[in-house]
């Protein structure tokens, strides 16, 4: 990485920026300014973490920031490469356009890497089908991120296994996800300020690691999918 023009960031922690996206926009500052050529490759998540002193889940959440944006793409077993192009991609139909997903990652991986939120085993019908797990148990985790201005965010995140381990398992899903299916519904008796939202993180090959299911307050754009 010593090779790779990253400037010092100071203050990453504690900021209202969160620190995920403070070094999305430092990579993407390097990437623009310095009109990286095509193919070059970026610097792997452990360098990065080394380089801000930062979690591997803080690392990448700045990739996926880039990705999301169209500036880079990721290589099976290579790396992560500047894109041909380096103008962000246009949002398409039915993708994610909230910029909180990450950092709702980010918050509720370190919750459940702290062992924070009680857990039970649970019956939950639509995490059962979520997960797809038709047999075996299912550990539910209750969970209250800190406040966040505007917004509340409570709720339940499911593993599948016994609840012995359960919290660790959960986080390094969430780590390891690669694509979130996101929904956003309003309650039948709610208010429009109340919504319902259910998250199901996907592995490379579409096959469900962790679900979520939770309640929070605030405004929302509409979404369904959001691909990471």
């Amino acid at each position: 990485m010593s090779d790779f023009p990253v400037g010092e960031l100071s203050g990453l922690k504690g900021a209202l920026v969160p620190a995920y996206r403070q070094i999305a926009n430092e990579l993407r500052r390097v990437i623009i300014d310095h009109q990286l050529q095509p193919g070059t490759k970026l610097p792997s998540e452990t360098e990065l973490v080394a380089r801000f002193d930062v979690a591997r889940m803080t690392a990448r959440e700045a990739l996926r920031v880039l990705k999301a944006e169209g500036v880079v793409r990721s290589e099976q077993g290579r790396g992560v490469f500047v894109q041909r192009e380096l103008s962000p991609a246009p949002v398409q139909m039915g993708q994610s356009t909230s910029s909180n997903e990450g950092e709702w990652r980010e918050r509720v991986h370190g919750v459940l890497v702290n062992g924070r939120g009680s857990a039970e085993l649970s019956e939950d019908v639509w995490a059962r089908s979520a997960l797809r797990h038709a047999a075996g148990p299912i550990a539910g985790i209750a969970i209250r991120l800190e406040p966040i201005p505007s917004r509340s965010d409570d709720g339940t995140v499911f593993i599948p296994g016994e609840l012995e381990g359960a919290h660790a398992r959960a986080a390094d899903a969430v780590s390891r996800a690669c694509q979130w299916v996101v929904s956003v519904r309003v309650p039948r008796d709610g208010e429009m300020n109340s919504l319902i939202v259910t998250r199901i993180g996907l592995d490379a090959s579409d096959q469900p690691l962790v679900a979520s299911f939770g309640l929070r307050s605030g405004s929302w754009p509409v979404t369904t999918t959001e691909t990471i």
